[in-house]
This record gives C-alpha cells, structure tokens and sequence, in this order.
C-alpha cells in the first residue's frame, strides 16, 4: 500500500537532505532564521486560506489564536486580501492583534464568545478558524453566514455534540487542512506570497530561542514543555 505524501518525507534534523526539484523554493530575506521561522505557519496560513477556505475580498473572517504564529501569518495574508477580521487572543496580545491589523479583538478566555462574535458580526461569519484548537466547534455554526466556511487544523480533544441542524440549514462545510499533506503545487503558490512579503513587510512570528543543531534535543524539550513563546530554530555551522 502506497504511503501518504507525508511519510514519504526525510526529517530536517540533518546537514544534508535530498530534496525533490519541485520542493525547492529561492528565498530572497535577508534574515534566514526570520525566514525559517515564518514559512511554515504562513504557508499554513496562505494554503488554508486560498486554498482551502478560498476567501473573498470582503469576506468576514474569524481567526481564534489570532496572535499565535499560524494565526498572526493567517492575519497578514487575510487583511493583504482584503477581509474583515475578527481576531480572538489572550487581552496582553490584543494591542499586538491590532497592530496588524484585525477589524476587531475579542477575548478568546472570557465567556459568551460566540456571543461576542454574533454582537460584532449579525450577518455572520464567512470563515471561522480556530488556530488554537481551544474553541469547541459545537459554538461555531449558529455566528455562520450561509454558505460559510470551517477551518479546522489544530485540536486533539473531544468535541461536544455537534449542532447539525445549524450546520445543514446554512448550506456550511467543514475543512480540515493539515500542511503535511499540501501538493508541491500549494507550497510552491505559498513560497511566492511568502518571498513577497519578507521583502516587504514580512510577518510578525515571534522567535523564541535559537538552538544549535547539537542541541535538538533541547529544542524539542523547550517546544514540548510549553513554555517557548513563539518558534524555536535550529541553526547549523556554515
């Protein structure tokens, strides 16, 4: 039996990798722990976007985990397109939401979320994407506009009943998106929207340590243990 795209993969804690041709992008920043620290949670971002929830301009968009590194790279491409969003995050990151950009700010630890949403968006949401995988979907359906979109990447727990009256009589889907199993057609699009925007603005992912290659195993265990703010990159002797 043939094996999913993703196990067909080698690691990347090595010095030397054979990589296919179509994997392979040119990177113009001028920071390579900047870049590395970004192209997987934006191209998360832009795929699951473009590709997947296929947002419009003027769109109303709901990221939940907004000031995260998936959720800030998926806050840049959205206002980049054109979107209304919502952006839901702990109050200490709310000032950072704004800077880049969302329309509005809640606060994804208090109560009545959904609420909250509906309050500030009475037509409905277009997209609703919880990054962060704190957010139980049952809440999701009724803040929908018809036709809605459901992002759904992150979350191991679960789910309470699901309200599929409100699911089915607003014509909604459900996608769930993981960038492991992305076509090297998706990754290539992404690294174009990426290269553009690290020679521009670039994004807002916070770097949490830098770790030598010696020294993965350390990085493993700071990103395991929870309390790495932002990504952990481990760099190589040149």
């Amino acid at each position: 039996m043939q094996q999913p795209r993703a196990r067909r993969r080698q690691g990347s804690f090595s010095e030397y990798a054979v990589v296919p041709a179509e994997r392979l992008y040119p990177l113009r920043a001028a920071d390579p722990v900047a870049a590395v620290a970004a192209f997987h949670p934006a191209a998360t971002a832009f795929i699951a976007l473009h590709h997947r929830a296929r947002v419009r301009a003027g769109d109303t968009l709901v990221i939940g985990g907004a000031a995260g590194s998936i959720g800030s790279c998926a806050l840049s491409f959205a206002k980049e397109a054109g979107l209304r969003v919502i952006a839901t995050a702990r109050p200490s990151d709310h000032d950072r939401c704004r800077r880049l950009g969302a329309d509005v700010v809640l606060d994804f630890t208090g109560p009545a979320l959904a609420e909250q949403v509906q309050a500030v968006a009475p037509e409905g949401v277009d997209v609703y994407w919880d990054t962060s995988g704190r957010v139980q979907l049952a809440s999701v359906p009724p803040v929908m506009a018809a036709g809605g979109r459901i992002l759904v990447t992150a979350g191991r727990e679960p789910q309470a009943d699901f309200p599929w009256w409100a699911f089915y009589t607003r014509d909604l889907t459900v996608s769930g998106f993981v960038i492991s199993l992305a076509t090297a057609a998706e990754l290539a699009d992404a690294a174009r929207a990426i290269n553009r925007r690290l020679a521009g603005p670039g994004f807002a992912v916070r770097v949490a340590e830098t770790v030598p290659l010696a020294e993965t195993a350390r990085a493993h265990a700071l990103v395991e243990s929870g309390e790495a703010r932002g990504r952990v990159v481990v760099t190589m002797s040149t």
